[in-house]
């Protein structure tokens, strides 16, 4: 199944060992609520991993390229004890500043 998905978000500029914001957004996804780890920023590229916890739980590695006023990137997926995996690709571009207080809560 194929869908495009637009939303609004407010990434972060740090590179000390963060994510900048970036997500997985597809919906009913659960790795969207898992902790990420074992983020490195090399240049533009930015790779990083996430996991659920628990026995048979889902997980993923994540790839983006950042440039200055845009991102692009995928989150490779393995769902768990469910024997199913799944790629979502993004990308997004600048469009002002952020206004925390007006952002969407995913």
């Amino acid at each position: 199944m194929t869908g495009k998905k637009v939303v609004r978000l407010c990434l972060t500029s740090e590179t000390k060992g963060n994510n900048h914001g970036i997500t997985v957004l597809s919906d009913n996804n659960p790795l969207a609520r898992c902790p990420v780890s074992n983020v490195r920023q090399d240049g533009s590229e930015l790779t990083f991993d996430i996991a659920c916890e628990g026995k048979n739980s889902a997980h993923a590695s994540a790839r983006y390229l950042l440039a200055p006023t845009s991102f692009r990137g995928r989150i490779a997926m393995q769902m768990g004890g469910k024997n199913m995996t799944m790629t979502e690709v993004q990308s997004g571009r600048r469009t002002g500043t952020c206004d925390v207080n007006k952002m969407p809560v995913l």
